[in-house]
């Protein structure tokens, strides 16, 4: 067979045994292997990504230093707004005990492909080289409906102590949500 073109050579890569037309993405070799967390979150949680942990208001002020971001959802007029603020004190709504760190976030459209890719630092690097620090901001929206319906999935956050990851959020029960996250160590 003679290949005259690349939507040809495509075509005929992908007939049927040659090879899998959604074969599984695979980490480039080096770098260091992410860090991979699974944490559950209910609204007014303060979360160390780092460690996986969510903690409640009376014991985040002990960890102030840890912690990157708060989880609050908010039902105002019929609607359910779901928010991560940092703790840098640009909510108001957030106690003085806890706030110090200013950890940053910014929303993602990265399918689930993008993200089976990001296996190691140096994929990550990769994959954001593109932001600076002055891309985060202090807060992102998870959702602001009627529904409750998550509008964004996955976020890019730089946490309080500079490293950066990633993280995709799921529904939980009632308001809580479930985060995936990939962290550099």
């Amino acid at each position: 067979m003679r290949l005259r073109s690349f939507a040809s050579l495509t075509a005929a890569l992908l007939l049927p045994g040659l090879l899998p037309a959604s074969a599984p993405p695979k980490a480039r070799p080096g770098g260091t292997a992410l860090l991979v967390r699974t944490l559950t979150v209910k609204p007014g949680s303060y979360l160390c990504l780092h460690s996986g942990q969510a903690l409640p208001e009376r014991e985040a002020a002990a960890r102030k230093d840890d912690l990157d971001f708060v989880y609050l959802a908010v039902r105002d007029g019929g609607y359910l707004r779901r928010e991560f603020f940092n703790l840098s004190g640009k909510d108001t709504r957030l106690p003085a005990g806890v706030l110090g760190t200013r950890a940053g976030i910014v929303a993602l459209g990265w399918d689930d492909d993008l993200v089976a890719r990001c296996r190691t630092t140096d994929d990550l690097k990769r994959m954001t080289g593109s932001y600076t620090a002055n891309s985060f901001s202090f807060a992102a929206t998870v959702s602001n409906n009627r529904t409750g319906d998550l509008e964004n999935r996955r976020f890019i956050f730089l946490d309080a102590r500079g490293r950066m990851g990633l993280f995709t959020v799921k529904p939980g029960a009632g308001d809580d949500l479930t985060l995936d996250i990939l962290i550099t160590p």
